[in-house]
């Protein structure tokens, strides 16, 4: 109820009861909440903010998690267009997540490029020629840089977003023509990265 009349636009005479009506819809969902805290553990750890942390004490030694992000940053325009406002620069980008040692940045450039690839190869599902190159152009873009920070017989989470997310990794190409990522490497897609410590919890 509370999320429906916030996404409800009202009209301006009836502006002061849709505040009201908010306001007494917060009040009884932070009231429920603060019973069901009291009473279930597992609502207590859903609450609870995972840290990056958390994700790396489930991980076992030999599993490493690529947790992919898309984000926005502005360009600058080129001289000739001095003047004009900044431009906006989707790119992709993967941390490297290991039990121990340090996190790992991994830049994967840019985001239009590479949903470009993606819909070429959704297109067919990489069986015509179009899409056996959007296949070899994503492993070029995406997964290679993050092969070079891996090691052999590592089992490899992959956490995709944005554009990513409409890009199964486990069909990508593998290194022989004519195979698949997963013949190369135990690979699984992880939804969400943050939810790792409850899953494996629950094993």
């Amino acid at each position: 109820q509370l999320a429906g009349r916030a996404m409800s636009e009202p009209k301006p005479e009836q502006r002061a009861a849709w505040r009201e009506e908010i306001e007494r819809l917060t009040t009884e969902k932070e009231t429920i909440e603060r019973r069901l805290a009291a009473e279930s553990a597992a609502f207590r750890t859903a609450r609870r903010v995972t840290t990056v942390e958390d994700v790396r004490n489930v991980l076992p030694e030999d599993v490493v998690l690529c947790d992919i992000l898309e984000f926005e940053r502005s360009r600058r325009p080129d001289a000739e267009q001095a003047g004009k406002p900044l431009e906006p620069d989707r790119r992709l980008a993967a941390f490297i997540v290991r039990h121990a040692g340090p996190i790992e940045l991994v830049e994967l450039g840019s985001a239009d490029e590479i949903a470009a690839a993606v819909d070429v190869w959704r297109a067919s599902y990489g069986a015509s020629p179009e899409g056996i190159a959007a296949g070899q152009k994503l492993r070029t873009l995406v997964w290679l840089p993050l092969e070079a920070r891996l090691k052999s017989g590592q089992t490899v989470l992959v956490s995709p977003d944005g554009v990513l997310g409409r890009f199964p990794p486990a069909a990508l190409p593998g290194r022989a023509d004519g195979t698949y990522l997963l013949e190369d490497w135990a690979l699984a897609t992880v939804p969400v990265a943050q939810a790792l410590p409850s899953i494996l919890a629950e094993k």
